[in-house]
């Protein structure tokens, strides 16, 4: 009955994701963006979230960083979309525009992820120490780095980047 209703239509729906993978593969960013959106457009969670970050991250390949952001912000508001992939896709969005984009600005989108029980403080936090670097706020930058090299929940590798950047601004 139901129960092998639910596996059909996962199966069904893990075929199509793979049949647009290989899309990606085979043919160009069009298509593979086409073949992604209609997997999306069909299953609006599970793989249909996971096509809507390959799109992104096909347009980023593409070198279209504008339609990456686009596609990343998008998933990021979603609110059917959940907490953490809605987070994880907003860390994506400011990496991308750490160059670019309006530091207050920045800064406004990795507020919500400030918060020491969301999976991507450490991430954020990094970020937001370089954001405070490229606004010449290197005080605030060394207090954020500082505070992931201190910390036991950052990963290895931010604490070692955060490690790297006190020496960069001169910290003891």
């Amino acid at each position: 009955g139901w129960t092998y209703w639910k596996q059909q239509q996962s199966i069904k729906n893990s075929e199509r994701f793979a049949a647009a993978l290989a899309i990606v593969d085979e043919q160009g960013t069009a298509e593979a963006v086409a073949a992604l959106e209609e997997v999306a457009k069909e299953n609006p969670s599970g793989y249909g979230v996971l096509a809507r970050f390959r799109i992104a991250g096909e347009h980023q390949k593409a070198g279209d960083k504008a339609a990456a952001v686009g596609a990343l912000d998008a998933l990021s508001n979603d609110t059917a979309v959940p907490k953490a992939l809605r987070d994880l896709a907003r860390l994506q969005s400011v990496m991308l525009e750490l160059d670019d984009a309006a530091p207050d600005a920045l800064e406004g989108r990795l507020a919500p992820l400030l918060n020491e029980a969301n999976p991507f403080y450490a991430s954020a936090t990094e970020l937001m120490g370089y954001i405070a670097m490229k606004k010449g706020d290197d005080e605030k930058a060394r207090t954020l780095f500082q505070t992931l090299v201190d910390g036991t929940e950052a990963p290895g590798g931010v604490r070692s980047r955060a490690q790297r950047m006190l020496t960069v601004l001169g910290a003891e």
